[in-house]
């Protein structure tokens, strides 16, 4: 079988402009939502310095197989791809992984890479002002969507984010400008508020693009 993971020695994970690669649980069977694809979500699990998180997956049906069910180890190697879908009149941005290879297993050992993970590489361009601010407990985050070509000739717009002293860096970035980063898809969870003066709000969840680091 063709590895999944392996990082260390393939150059090209680093040549091509969009790839991600995923390994964990699958939260629940996938299901056949979208006519010739299937959907579900890969549990990444905790570690010492890091909470478990949720990546996203969609499938075509001529990955599917029958045994992809809640519970199995997954690896997933693709892309980062987005849609808008429209909720009470707002357009709402979603991201996902989608599969390009796919190897199911019944236990961690068995994976190629024993581990859970989530590794993403973009090369992209600034699309819309950075938005730098501070948390509720005073982290600084900077937010930056990235453009980024797809193979057929469109472009996925995805949401990523900054942290620390990273994030102070890259709130100086333009419109325009061309980075490559590297990082980690998960979901995240927030409180936001009604108003800017109320402390009322909701808890909300979003998913994106951590970056660990900015290449260029």
């Amino acid at each position: 079988m063709e590895r999944i993971f392996d990082l260390q020695n393939d150059g090209s994970f680093y040549r091509r402009n969009n790839r991600t690669v995923v390994s964990g649980i699958l939260e629940k069977d996938f299901t056949n939502d979208f006519g010739y694809r299937y959907a579900s979500r890969i549990i990444v699990e905790a570690t010492a310095n890091r909470k478990e998180y949720r990546v996203p997956v969609i499938i075509t049906s001529n990955l599917f197989r029958e045994n992809f069910v809640e519970g199995k180890y997954v690896e997933v190697a693709g892309e980062i791809r987005t849609y808008n879908v429209w909720t009470d009149g707002k357009s709402h941005l979603k991201i996902y992984v989608w599969a390009k290879r796919i190897h199911v297993c019944d236990s961690i050992q068995d994976l190629e890479e024993p581990l859970s993970q989530s590794i993403t590489y973009l090369d992209g361009f600034v699309c819309k002002q950075p938005i730098y601010r501070k948390t509720l407990r005073g982290r600084e985050i900077t937010e930056i969507f990235l453009a980024v070509n797809l193979n057929n000739k469109r472009s996925a717009y995805i949401p990523t984010i900054t942290w620390g002293k990273l994030a102070r860096y890259a709130r100086h970035l333009e419109i325009g400008e061309k980075i490559a980063i590297l990082g980690r898809m998960q979901n995240r969870e927030y409180f936001k508020r009604i108003s800017p003066d109320s402390a009322e709000g909701e808890i909300k969840e979003a998913y994106e693009v951590s970056i660990a680091q900015i290449l260029n």
